[in-house]
């Protein structure tokens, strides 16, 4: 997996965890979590509303808050999800196609992407 294909190209040099502002025991937390939380978060890709933006997106979240399917998870690891859910599509429609691109179409290109490399 390659973190910010994009954010390399703008700013070469720093390590995965450095593009997203995680330390590197945040980074490697999120990587042994991905499986799960790609599961589960599949469930709720369409939902909305403020707790899922505190949820994912905010810092300083008590562990009760944070937790996801029995997981305390990580602060801001929608960032870190969110990251892996374009990268695919990204790299397959360019940036500036991508950017218009839904949730269910990231994803999409995601399960294409994967088949590829299985």
């Amino acid at each position: 997996m390659t973190i910010g294909r994009q954010a390399r190209k703008v700013a070469p040099g720093f390590e995965p965890w450095e593009y997203l502002g995680y330390t590197r025991r945040q980074y490697r937390r999120l990587r042994e979590l991905e499986a799960f939380l790609t599961q589960y978060l599949e469930t709720e890709l369409d939902h909305t509303g403020l707790g899922y933006r505190l949820r994912y997106l905010s810092g300083g979240m008590s562990a009760t808050q944070r937790l996801v399917g029995g997981k305390v998870i990580p602060e801001r690891s929608g960032y870190y999800i969110g990251n892996r859910m374009v990268e695919a599509i990204v790299t397959e429609w360019g940036i500036a196609r991508a950017l218009r691109a839904s949730a269910a179409e990231c994803h999409d290109v995601d399960i294409r992407a994967a088949d590829r490399t299985a």
